[in-house]
């Protein structure tokens, strides 16, 4: 693990999301499935967020959760066979806003992101941090109240989310290895290109990910089946998209 303490994190997850929204792993499931001790006390412990700005989680988890090939398998045209090969006993975690999988290796922890693309990249030293790393953006995409995406002018919305990035690297200097983390370039747009798997966030504006976000139609059918009314539940979220 990174360091990061579970309490911390847990803490942080249900102050971001809510703990009635904090999918936690069967037992049965993960002491066969996850050999690496601290993983699977986390992912049974604390879980993973049903949905978050950046994070959907993949319906299998809720019960079963899928390794990649398992994924590929449904989605033939996604991944080449050596992308499928170098994870073959990861599990599938979720999905990013643009259809990559966040890909769990369940000897050590370490999450990857493979995108729909083809390409797999470093993300995250371990699912601790992981999951850090969601609640802290969920509770840093506003800047005085405000979605980072309606703030002006840009530059301070810009600066704000370059800050984020900078806490990523020092939460998980081992995801930010070799990367130099450059400024804000006006005249690329105000993107950050970081050359590695958190490069993604670099189109985050364009994207929405710093805007205003509802619960999918998938996030709600997982709460009906629980007996959970998110719209009686704190952080409130506006009806379903």
């Amino acid at each position: 693990m990174t360091g990061m303490d579970q309490q911390t994190v847990r803490a942080l997850a249900h102050e971001a999301f809510g703990e009635w929204t904090m999918v936690r792993a069967d037992a049965g499931w993960a002491k066969g499935a996850v050999p690496h001790e601290p993983t699977r006390r986390f992912l049974v412990e604390v879980g993973l967020p049903v949905q978050t700005t950046l994070f959907d989680i993949d319906e299998a988890f809720h019960t079963s959760p899928l390794t990649l090939p398992l994924v590929a398998a449904q989605r033939s045209t996604w991944w080449d066979e050596e992308t499928v090969a170098q994870h073959s006993d990861g599990i599938a975690l979720g999905r990013e806003p643009n259809g990559g999988y966040f890909v769990l290796d369940p000897t050590s922890g370490r999450v990857d992101l493979v995108g729909d693309n083809g390409t797999a990249g470093f993300q995250s030293s371990d699912v601790a941090v992981f999951v850090y790393l969601l609640a802290y953006f969920e509770t840093h995409r506003t800047l005085d109240g405000v979605p980072l995406d309606d703030v002006e002018p840009f530059e301070a919305a810009a600066e704000a989310a370059y800050e984020m990035l900078r806490h990523f690297s020092q939460v998980d200097p081992r995801a930010f290895e070799g990367v130099e983390a450059p400024p804000w370039d006006e005249a690329e747009g105000g993107e950050l290109d970081l050359g590695h798997a958190w490069e993604w966030m670099a189109d985050g504006f364009a994207d929405g990910l710093y805007g205003d976000w509802t619960w999918s139609s998938e996030a709600l059918d997982y709460f009906a089946a629980k007996g959970i009314d998110p719209s009686a539940r704190k952080p409130l979220r506006v009806p379903a998209r």
